[in-house]
């Protein structure tokens, strides 16, 4: 798998002929692990949103404020996520 990853033409015919959620699968299954304890649970995916919306409201210009900021940081902040 590392000769593959490491040239581009071997890569590509690997992605082309190798369907990677199924490689994926199989690879959880040989290895014992179940991929549903690594999905992210209701919480984590709200938390990740709450970030994306931070980071993009930092980003963004700083005369005019993202709508729902406010909220935003004080739920972050509620969550004990704040800086």
């Amino acid at each position: 798998m590392q000769i593959v990853a490491l040239n581009e033409n071997l890569l590509a015919a690997f992605m082309q002929a190798v369907d990677v959620n199924k490689l994926l699968a199989l690879l959880f299954d040989l290895s014992n692990v179940d991929p549903h304890k690594l999905q992210a649970s209701p919480r984590d995916a709200m938390i990740r949103g709450l970030m994306e919306q931070i980071t993009a409201a930092q980003q963004g210009p700083e005369a005019q404020p993202t709508p729902g900021a406010a909220q935003v940081q004080g739920a972050v902040r509620a969550m004990g996520l704040g800086r």
